[in-house]
């Protein structure tokens, strides 16, 4: 190999590897746990466990509406956690609605998003009672808004 070949050899590889940095310090790592729709903690399949990368610097609720459960039925809905607390309600009918105590900030650091399976409780109904009681289970949730049903 002639000292030319080997010279654009060595810029190009390098000006791959500056783009290849330059990429992955604009974007943030965010890891995915989707659970079942059973309901149950543990997700069954591989696709309900991912990280996704996502610009640097975008709001809470873009990355959520990014990285969603994935699930295409129209009635069910999602609560998503961002830590222990519950964050945003989603479903494909009505897509993400930040929770009024989960401040819609830049992501800048990596980040871990829950997606819990809420059935088929209307997503609306999910969020403002979430709103009052950030501690309601799906169980909880399920139990009493068959209460009300039942009222009707």
């Amino acid at each position: 190999m002639s000292l030319l070949r080997t010279t654009r050899a060595l810029v190009s590889a390098r000006s791959a590897s500056v783009r290849t940095m330059a990429t992955a310090s604009n974007t943030v790592k965010v890891h995915v746990i989707r659970g079942t729709l059973e309901g149950r903690d543990v997700p069954s399949t591989p696709e309900a466990v991912y990280t996704a990368e996502v610009p640097h610097g975008l709001s809470f609720s873009e990355v959520l509406s990014r990285v969603t459960p994935e699930a295409s039925m129209s009635g069910c809905s999602w609560v998503a956690r961002a830590g222990t607390a519950p964050a945003a309600v989603w479903s494909v009918d009505e897509g993400v609605r930040l929770l009024s105590t989960m401040a819609d900030v830049p992501v800048t650091t990596e980040t871990r998003v829950d997606w819990s399976y809420f059935r088929d409780l209307p997503p609306a109904w999910i969020h403002a009672r979430l709103a009052q009681d950030a501690s309601l289970t799906p169980a909880q949730l399920e139990h009493e808004f068959g209460r009300i049903a039942t009222q009707i």
